[in-house]
């Protein structure tokens, strides 16, 4: 099984950079973006921690309760969500904070 975190921490830097962008720019995509990579960022962190390749929502969502990442699984998933069904209020900084601590916690999971 190979090793996924530098993938990982590429896309996690790729999240921290597309929301640098968003901060700067207030455009949707870049915001979007953000919350994709930290997305797949977990589900590769998940691989990493279950020492399997894990398809499918259902697994996802099933593997990550049983090795106790509800929380972030909770947080990445919203985030997964956000981006593919559109754009929140841009002034909204609670999404900012969300996208701040998906990056943190999966940081913290590859540790």
């Amino acid at each position: 099984m190979k090793d996924r975190k530098p993938k990982i921490k590429a896309l996690l830097n790729a999240a921290e950079r597309e929301l640098a962008l968003f901060k700067n720019t207030r455009e949707f995509p870049n915001l979007s973006q953000a919350c994709e990579k930290i997305w797949v960022a977990f589900t590769l962190a998940l691989e990493e921690r279950a020492n399997r390749e894990i398809r499918g929502s259902v697994k996802i969502r099933e593997i990550a309760f049983r090795l106790n990442y509800q929380y972030q699984y909770e947080l990445t998933h919203k985030l997964h969500i956000l981006h593919y069904e559109g754009s929140p209020d841009v002034e909204d900084s609670a999404v900012i904070q969300e996208v701040l601590e998906g990056i943190v916690q999966v940081r913290y999971m590859i540790s």
